[in-house]
């Protein structure tokens, strides 16, 4: 989980988000998550402990939320086109629709008795993950296009003029 972690603070930075509710630490292996709302705030692990733990259950519910909301942050960013938002929406709605302490239909709620399902929302996770790192790539590419058109316009423009 902790490099689950990690990809999704440099996608967060890549993209000038911040969750209004929670913030991510990436410790190693013994990430946390702590909720930042009204009042004191509370920690909970990105990292399971053994015999299982409820923070860890917390901690990937509140992920879950953390990941919805910078999804629909990634997708205001790029300024999507319609086709893009459909396939966004397909992603989202469809493929990895994340309801709570869901993903993709599956529970991301640790329960030893109940690892086919876990496992099932980890996978839907690392499909989640995979659609962000290609919003990055897109990112990428629509700025070097950019620098490169102003630099073509300062060309013409100098060169021209």
């Amino acid at each position: 989980m902790s490099q689950i972690v990690t990809l999704v603070t440099l996608i967060s930075k890549k993209f000038e988000y911040n969750h209004d509710t929670v913030r991510l630490h990436t410790l190693g292996p013994y990430s946390k998550i702590t909720d930042i709302t009204d009042g004191p705030s509370s920690n909970a692990d990105l990292h399971l402990k053994e015999g299982g733990d409820q923070y860890f259950t917390i901690g990937l519910t509140w992920l879950l939320n953390y990941l919805l909301h910078l999804a629909v942050h990634i997708c205001t960013k790029l300024n999507e086109t319609s086709e893009e938002i459909s396939a966004f929406r397909y992603t989202l709605y469809f493929m990895c629709r994340i309801i709570e302490h869901e993903i993709g239909g599956a529970s991301i709620k640790y329960d030893p008795g109940r690892m086919e399902e876990w496992t099932e929302a980890c996978n839907n996770l690392l499909k989640f993950l995979k659609w962000m790192i290609n919003q990055c790539s897109k990112l990428s590419i629509k700025k070097c296009q950019e620098v490169l058109q102003q630099e073509i316009n300062t060309y013409n423009s100098t060169a021209f003029g």
